[in-house]
């Protein structure tokens, strides 16, 4: 099982990668989608293993909300703000970005060596992946001037926040993941129609349009 877990979120971390090179929003958000998935499967392996029957609630929490409520959100907020191709950036590109999310990757898993030394087999095995996938969330969060892409690297954050958590304590209450879950949903729901505020404004998901305020 632990190897099946470690497989899994090595598998997220890839989507992780995979999302700091991709411009188009409908491949993005199948990214995350599927890494939301994988994050499910990976829940309920651990709720098998720990013999813990609500991490299965927690495993179908987590595939109704990330990968299948918050994606169907973004193809709305997609469709709404008329977005189909990628958004006119001035970013890093793909290949640079790439080199950047690489460099994140190494200092994720040197920082979590000091916690992968010391803990279980279960931490040895996704932690760093965890990490990684936490940090690389954060790097799109800050490259990203699309504010649709910036609502995808927030996700991935949460995700790697979530993996970190699982295999640290096995599952968390199931009252907290649902509160989680909760604030979440209501988050990626009030940032799609500040999204669809931007376009009306601007015309663009861009938000370096936002500077054009004056208070």
């Amino acid at each position: 099982m632990v190897n099946l877990v470690g497989s899994l979120s090595v598998l997220m971390l890839l989507c992780a990668l995979s999302l700091v090179a991709l411009r188009r929003y409908n491949s993005s958000i199948v990214a995350v989608s599927l890494q939301s998935l994988l994050l499910a499967v990976a829940t309920a392996l651990v709720a098998h293993a720990m013999g813990n029957r609500e991490g299965y609630l927690a495993a179908i929490l987590t595939l109704a909300v990330k990968a299948v409520a918050i994606p169907f959100i973004l193809h709305w907020v997609k469709g709404r703000t008329d977005s189909g191709g990628g958004p006119p950036l001035k970013e890093l590109s793909p290949g640079w970005a790439l080199l950047v999310a690489g460099l994140v990757v190494i200092l994720a898993y040197q920082s979590a060596s000091p916690v992968t030394a010391l803990g279980g087999v279960l931490i040895r095995a996704s932690f760093p992946q965890a990490m990684s996938i936490l940090l690389l969330g954060l790097f799109i969060l800050i490259v990203r001037r699309s504010a649709l892409l910036q609502i995808i690297g927030l996700l991935v954050m949460e995700n790697g926040l979530y993996l970190s958590a699982l295999t640290a304590t096995g599952g968390m209450p199931v009252v907290v993941e649902m509160g989680m879950f909760l604030d979440l949903l209501v988050g990626v729901l009030i940032m799609g129609v500040f999204s669809s505020r931007i376009v009306g404004a601007f015309r663009s998901l861009d938000t370096d349009r936002l500077h054009k305020l004056k208070g």
